[in-house]
């Protein structure tokens, strides 16, 4: 399983940064990957790509009249966007938390497994939806 997303390995052909691969930070390298392309996907808006549908986030703001509701259509859609654009992730499950501190946020955790080196792994992110419509991914 490559470490690198296509985009990240075509970058870095073109720098002409080495492609050998192998040793202790593999793993840290897969998730930092895995956390880029998260950040990139689950910023995309429904009907953003023509060639892709089926990419991006509902918008929230067509969502506001369904809280409580709204809630677990937001964590189904992320689920939904990581099963379809982040292959190196498996068996990824989506749960809301409750943030008391921060209120205009919503934040999600993201439990899911990965495979390296012909072991798996479990791993866990965690999104924020900022009150200013972004979600930050942390691993």
């Amino acid at each position: 399983m490559a470490e690198r997303s296509l985009f990240e390995r075509l970058a870095a052909a073109r720098d002409g940064a080495p492609q050998s691969r192998g040793g202790p930070t593999d793993v840290a390298l897969l998730v930092e990957s895995i956390i880029a392309n998260l950040g990139r996907v689950l910023n995309s808006r429904a009907g953003c790509s023509e060639t892709r549908p089926d990419l991006g986030i509902p918008d929230f703001n067509d969502l506001v009249g369904r809280f409580p509701d709204a809630i677990q259509i937001i964590a189904t859609a992320v689920r939904d966007q990581i099963i379809a654009f982040e292959p190196r992730l498996q068996d990824v499950t989506v749960r809301h938390v409750k943030a008391p501190l921060n209120p205009l946020s919503l934040t999600f955790d993201i439990h899911a497994r990965i495979r390296q080196n012909d072991e798996d792994a479990k791993i866990i992110f965690q999104t924020v939806l900022g009150d200013d419509g972004f979600m930050r991914v942390r691993g």
